[in-house]
């Protein structure tokens, strides 16, 4: 039988809701928490037959059952997985807020004969048989390095200020053959939150800008476009519309909003689970996978380079644009060092393995970026391909800059400052959206690209803000720079003067 059917038995036979019209009732789970939930968890094996998923993000609006099915999980995990001493946590922002899913666990037992039976219940603790336990901790980070945590239920993560705890709880998981982390939440306002970072990784995880088979994304929400005012929005956002959220509860507290537009923000933020104050994707994965192509005899085709440095410890980006017809086409060459791609495999953010394992990041050995070998593959690259320029901001590229002019290469000054930037970002964009631009693939640029956060100056200039996004877009920015100088190759021949400084941004 499988582990998701035993789940669901367990949570019928054995579970009751504690409160509201169904108090009392057994737990039947909805079909969305068995569909995108508990099967995946608990159905997906690895080949030695351990559960595939670690970390599981879902976020949904508020009233639609997720402490409760929190609760279930923890005390699936508790009386009937085959952890040896297995040890689960309720771990939030405060002991409080932690403390209700644990709560609503804490009554299911009691209410239940044959549970009560097999364990001892304390204030903020259940102990099972076989040396499990059940628990409320503290939001002390430091003071829970020391947890052999197997299952974590982690509540409202927007409420966590920082990723301390998050972090302490995850590394304690190490020892353990097949941790989870259950993460769940509502939609927050802070974009440089660790909600926000985890949302935003687990979209990529979902569109498939990032893989990793370990990191079950479920987000329930609308986007930032959609009328919030629509019924068939609230139940699009809202998979437990009807049971564990009314549609009469949801019209009262959209009237609500109506009539008073301070309270528009939270019926957006908690029942359609929006981030109401972030920002909005750049460039759609949708749009930007449309634009894939690989044309042909690209050796024979001049072209211009754009080399960006954002660090000497991470990621360096060199893109080559080709005009091809009447668009131009992208070829990416990205490096980091092995010191960072093994800083990266530790933490529980993006992770360049996968990246490294399809050709797409070549790795440096050391923990800094030896220019020179980055110099000889920009020469190697030079021998495939006619570079006509290469296009570097001279902030922080003084050396390589040298190195390159010296060599013969015709090296242009391209700052990335409002003034440089936002032309092309903007020229970048409609080529995107109207099939104008081309790019091979690789999914280091993709990542980059989907990353992205414009930031606008009070002239209404437009360029990528790396202090803003939420993770590197070193790709992304190179791109736009030699996007920018290729477009100078147009039929009127212009005489190695940027496009941007013979006439005026193309609008699409």
């Amino acid at each position: 039988m499988k582990p998701s059917v035993l789940f669901d038995a367990f949570c019928k036979q054995f579970l009751t809701h504690t409160k509201g019209p169904l108090g009392g009732t057994p737990l039947v789970l909805d079909r969305w928490q068995m569909r995108d939930i508990i099967r995946p968890l608990l159905d997906t094996r690895l080949p030695d037959k351990r559960r595939q998923y670690r970390q599981c993000l879902t976020m949904v609006p508020r009233k639609n059952g997720k402490t409760t099915l929190a609760a279930a999980i923890a005390l699936y995990f508790l009386f009937a997985d085959d952890e040896p001493g297995a040890e689960i946590l309720s771990a939030a922002c405060d002991s409080d807020q932690a403390a209700i899913a644990f709560d609503i666990a804490k009554k299911m037992v009691l209410g239940n004969r044959i549970l009560s039976g097999k364990c001892k219940v304390y204030r903020r603790h259940i102990e099972a048989r076989k040396g499990s336990i059940y628990k409320v901790i503290a939001a002390d980070a430091a003071g829970n390095l020391g947890q052999n945590t197997s299952t974590l239920i982690l509540d409202e993560v927007l409420t966590q200020k920082d990723s301390d705890l998050y972090s302490a709880l995850l590394t304690g998981m190490a020892a353990r053959s097949q941790p989870l982390a259950f993460m769940i939440s509502t939609a927050g306002t802070d974009r440089a939150s660790l909600c926000y970072n985890l949302f935003d990784y687990a979209q990529k995880v979902r569109d498939g800008v990032v893989v990793d088979k370990a990191f079950l994304p479920v987000l329930y929400g609308t986007g930032d476009d959609d009328d919030w005012r629509s019924e068939k929005v609230w139940a699009a956002a809202n998979p437990g519309l009807g049971k564990s959220i009314s549609l009469e509860y949801l019209r009262s507290a959209a009237t609500e909003a109506v009539n008073n537009p301070a309270r528009e923000t939270a019926f957006r933020q908690f029942h359609l689970n929006q981030w109401v104050q972030s920002s909005a994707r750049w460039i759609s994965s949708g749009k930007w996978l449309e634009c894939e192509d690989h044309p042909n005899n690209l050796q024979e085709i001049p072209c211009y380079a754009a080399l960006d440095l954002s660090s000497r410890t991470d990621l360096t980006a060199f893109v080559l644009a080709f005009p091809v017809a009447d668009k131009i086409h992208l070829k990416t060459y990205t490096w980091t060092t092995s010191g960072m791609v093994l800083s990266r495999a530790k933490s529980n953010r993006m992770r360049y393995e996968e990246f490294v394992r399809g050709g797409s990041l070549e790795v440096i050995p050391g923990d800094v970026i030896d220019y020179e070998v980055i110099l000889r593959r920009i020469w190697e690259i030079a021998d495939q391909f006619v570079i006509r320029e290469i296009a570097i901001d001279p902030w922080n590229a003084e050396f390589l800059a040298q190195k390159l002019d010296a060599a013969g290469h015709n090296v242009v000054e391209f700052r990335q400052g409002f003034a440089s930037m936002s032309p092309p970002t903007k020229d970048f964009e409609g080529a995107v959206l109207q099939g104008k631009l081309t790019h091979d693939g690789n999914p280091v640029l993709r990542w980059c690209v989907d990353n992205v956060v414009v930031e606008s100056d009070a002239a209404g200039n437009q360029k990528p803000s790396k202090k803003k996004s939420s993770e590197k877009i070193d790709c992304a920015v190179a791109a736009i720079m030699a996007f920018a100088r290729a477009r100078r190759a147009d039929a009127t021949g212009n005489d190695g003067a940027s496009v941007y400084e013979t006439r005026e941004m193309l609008v699409f």
